[in-house]
């Protein structure tokens, strides 16, 4: 669909209206070939949306958008132009939550780079002055906890898990209590959105603590 100039003003304004973006990080394009489409795409990216005329109708058209609502790519049903300014303000919308989403895949990559890996596998228990030298290990990672500028509800969590963990020593093996600890470690990270210099801090902390014991 070619649009009129006062239809591609009427586009930036909801590009302005929506606060999080700048008109200037969009291009507006004409293809004039075939069907008749303007493609409003965000720069230096593959999102876009698309207007794209109706065969036979000048002022029917359907949209293409990425990304759509549950899906790459969304597509909608002939409309008219206030429907398409309706869909392209909920695109906005879609377009937002992507570019502001915490990839929690990367965070978890990035947190554990550098930890060794796990000895092999070895399905005996902790013998009670192994049980100790944990315990001892663990209470040193709490009481170093406060060298790392947690915030408080962070910090209360973290002990709080080290403290399940240390109990979790008792009953599970040492290569299952291992996985569980790492895994542990992994999740609150990602649930109270350790920030990445706190996450290296508290891997390093843990490292150190525990040197070959564990994670070597």
């Amino acid at each position: 669909m070619k649009l009129l100039p006062s239809q591609k003003n009427t586009l930036y304004d909801l590009i302005e209206q929506n606060e999080y973006f700048s008109p200037m990080q969009f291009d507006i394009v004409e293809n004039l070939k075939g069907n008749t489409v303007t493609v409003v795409k965000f720069n230096k990216s593959d999102y876009f949306f698309k207007f794209i005329q109706s065969d036979g109708h000048n002022e029917i058209f359907y949209c293409n958008y990425s990304p759509g609502e549950v899906s790459v790519l969304g597509v909608t049903n002939n409309t008219y132009w206030l429907g398409g300014l309706d869909q392209f303000k909920k695109w906005l919308h879609f377009l937002k939550r992507e570019l502001t989403v915490v990839n929690k895949w990367d965070k978890i990559f990035s947190s554990t780079e550098n930890i060794p890996f796990i000895p092999a596998f070895d399905k005996s228990k902790f013998t009670y002055t192994e049980y100790q030298e944990v315990k001892d290990k663990i209470n040193q990672i709490k009481s170093s906890l406060s060298s790392i500028p947690f915030l408080e509800n962070q910090l209360l969590a973290i002990n709080d898990k080290l403290d399940d963990l240390l109990e979790t020593a008792k009953t599970l093996s040492k290569y299952d209590w291992k996985n569980l600890f790492i895994g542990t470690i992994i999740s609150i990270i990602i649930q109270l959105e350790v920030n990445k210099e706190n996450a290296n801090e508290l891997w390093q902390l843990i490292k150190r603590i525990f040197s070959n014991y564990l994670l070597t």
